[in-house]
């Protein structure tokens, strides 16, 4: 019951930062947005955030795994990573963008997610 209700808080904590920050990543292509929701993903995985969103992909689904807490977080940090992707396409930052739709990929393919399906919490951000 502890351990859901951690988790509870913690997607709850991260789908209200999220909200927040993502819409004026993708939108404006704002930088501070789009640095707080890597923060947020970064917070979310329980790693540090000038650390976790410079792994490689499958290092960043290894971290993910050994944390024990993986498929619980797996769809929120897939969802907003492809997002986060999004937002450095369209700043024309081609090589952040594509490490980035990368993680998304792969921590999707661990955790067998579809980055098509929104998570939960996260549906306002689906046309954002």
């Amino acid at each position: 019951m502890l351990h859901r209700d951690f988790l509870e808080e913690m997607i709850d904590t991260f789908t209200l930062e999220v909200t927040q920050h993502l819409p004026l990543a993708l939108q404006e292509g704002n930088q501070d947005a789009i640095d707080s929701t890597e923060a947020s993903v970064a917070r979310l995985l329980e790693l540090d955030p000038s650390y976790a969103l410079g792994l490689a992909p499958q290092s960043l689904v290894m971290m993910l795994q050994l944390n024990g807490v993986g498929y619980a977080l797996a769809s929120y940090a897939a969802y907003v990573l492809h997002r986060v992707s999004e937002a450095y396409a369209s700043k024309g930052d081609m090589a952040t963008a594509d490490l980035r739709e990368q993680q998304a990929q792969a921590i999707a393919a661990a955790f067998n997610y579809d980055l098509n399906e929104v998570p939960e919490g996260l549906e306002a951000l689906k046309n954002a």
